[in-house]
């Protein structure tokens, strides 16, 4: 499906706009061209809205010249207000099992921000191979991931090393004698 207008050919795009197919010019859509030829230059910051929000409707008493910050605030509650009417799926929620309703056509498959990151941490931490290793400073033996060279046991044993090194002006590797 295409229009004509002011000697340009327009096409239907996925989202609905008319724009042009951008060949032998740039990309322009219909409304904006609409508005750019009766009132001029689109000011920076700014974006031609359907006040109907009918995307066919390019007539130019259906054009408006918005800031983009009001912009976007119309299109968020517009699509807050579609969501509401979403129907309610339900699904089984990924982390602990549990049934759960959602209104998320998006992959939504938790029941909580807490299960998220639990599942997460317990699927990833799965994916790297935990090595033994001794603390540089302690010489205490506990575990860390392969892929991480860690040299020391905890925080405190950490911020020991990062004055050692300090001082001594050279990093610390292998094991240290602190007695």
């Amino acid at each position: 499906m295409f229009v004509k207008y002011n000697n340009r050919v327009y096409y239907k795009t996925k989202q609905g706009y008319y724009a042009t197919n951008g060949h032998h010019e740039p990309v322009t859509r219909l409304h904006r061209d609409i508005w750019a030829y009766h009132n001029g230059v689109i000011p920076d910051g700014f974006d031609i809205h359907h006040k109907d929000g009918d995307k066919d409707n390019n007539s130019l008493a259906n054009l408006e010249a918005i800031s983009h910050v009001e912009h976007s605030k119309i299109h968020v509650q517009d699509w807050r207000e579609t969501q509401r009417n979403w129907p309610t799926i339900q699904k089984k929620c990924l982390g602990c099992g549990v049934l759960f309703d959602s209104k998320s056509i998006h992959r939504k498959d938790y029941c909580s921000t807490y299960c998220n990151k639990k599942h997460y941490v317990k699927t990833k931490g799965r994916q790297y191979k935990k090595v033994k290793a001794n603390c540089v400073i302690c010489n205490t033996e506990f575990e860390r991931r392969q892929d991480k060279p860690t040299s020391t046991c905890s925080s405190k044993c950490s911020a020991q090393k990062m004055v050692l090194t300090k001082s001594l002006k050279t990093p610390l590797t292998g094991d240290l004698d602190c007695a």
